[in-house]
Parts: C-alpha cells; structure tokens; sequence
C-alpha cells in the first residue's frame, strides 16, 4: 500500500468531529446488516476500515475519518480487523518512523496504535475468496479487506483506494457497501439491495 498524506488543515482547532448519522439522507440503513441491537438502541454495523481510513481518524485527523471514527467510538459501528490487516496497520504506523515525509506524524504513532487495539473487534482472518467471484483487487494487498468485508458480511467497507471502489458495485449484491469516508459523510444515499 502506498502511503502519502500532506497535512489537513484544522480551522476548528480541537473540536470535536462533525456529528453524523449513519444513515445517508434518503438512504437507510436497509443495505447494512446489524451485529446486535440492545431494545431502545441503534444497532451496531459491521464494517471495514481499510488502513488508510484508519490513518485519516487516528493519525492525520482527517475531518471524515475522524467522523467516522467517532461512529466506532459511539458503538454504532463494529470495526472488524484480522491479524493480517493488523500487521499491516503496525508496519505502516511504524514508516512514520521511518520515512522522513511521514515523521512529523511519528508522535501519533503509539497513540493511534492503543486505539486501534481498544476499538477493533478481533475476527480470524478470512479465507480467500473463491476465483469464481469476480472480486479481485488490482492491488494484491488490498485483498484482505474484500474479503474480509464478505466473509463477515459486513454492511460496510470503507476505503479511499480506488482498486477497492472500483469494486463497489460488485460488493453490493453481497451485501458490502464499499464507499469512501467522505462520501458517506457527505450523506451521499446509498442504493438499496
């Protein structure tokens, strides 16, 4: 995975990240399948966060992965992450280390890395899918994350690599909705089953 990232400006200071429901306007949430839902609460959605999503939340405080992010943290959403997509967050928090563009983030490291372990819900890392589905990534290392997004059935999967939406549309009748943080934070609908 290719990491380049220049900074975000921040005109809000430390404020908190944009308030935001899950459900896209004009939309629902008929596309996701809930985890579990406690009576009187809204139900938890499985999802995939590809590694870069989760550098824009944790690290570079991108203003719609921190809106995302703050979904995981409110319970909304499940992030599900394997030991493989897990190795590959580490090796990438630790090229901020060691790559000298990315070091002026390197003090975000260790922090981003202890949220990661508090908010991902551990799941056994996927098989590969099987050759008959046409859900190849162009990008080899991005193929955890479709088929961990199918084999759990998760409702989302959120990227921002384009080997990963150009597959948006055959993810769908799988039940996957692979779409881009921005996106859904600009309440983009998203097209029923």
């Amino acid at each position: 995975m290719e990491l380049n990232r220049s900074p975000m400006p921040r005109s809000q200071g430390n404020a908190g990240p944009p308030q935001v429901s899950l459900t896209p306007t004009g939309g629902g949430l008929g596309v996701a399948r809930p985890w579990g839902r406690s009576e009187g609460t809204t139900p938890m959605i499985a999802a995939i966060l590809d590694t870069n999503v989760v550098l824009d939340w944790l690290v570079f405080e991108d203003p719609a992965g921190r809106a995302l992010g703050a979904q995981v943290e409110s319970g909304r959403l499940r992030w599900l992450i394997c030991p493989r997509i897990q190795e590959e967050l580490a090796d990438v928090l630790g090229r901020l280390e060691r790559m000298p563009h990315l070091r002026r983030w390197a003090h975000r490291s260790a922090a981003a890395w202890e949220a990661a372990q508090r908010w991902g819900c551990p799941v056994d890392d996927p098989p590969s899918l099987p050759p008959a589905l046409p859900l190849r990534s162009s990008d080899p290392d991005d193929q955890v994350f479709i088929d961990l997004a199918v084999g759990q059935q998760a409702g989302w999967l959120f990227s921002r690599d384009r080997a990963i939406l150009r597959l948006a549309r055959r993810l769908r009748p799988l039940g996957v909705q692979a779409l881009s943080p921005a996106a859904w934070l600009a309440g983009q609908a998203i097209p029923a089953r």
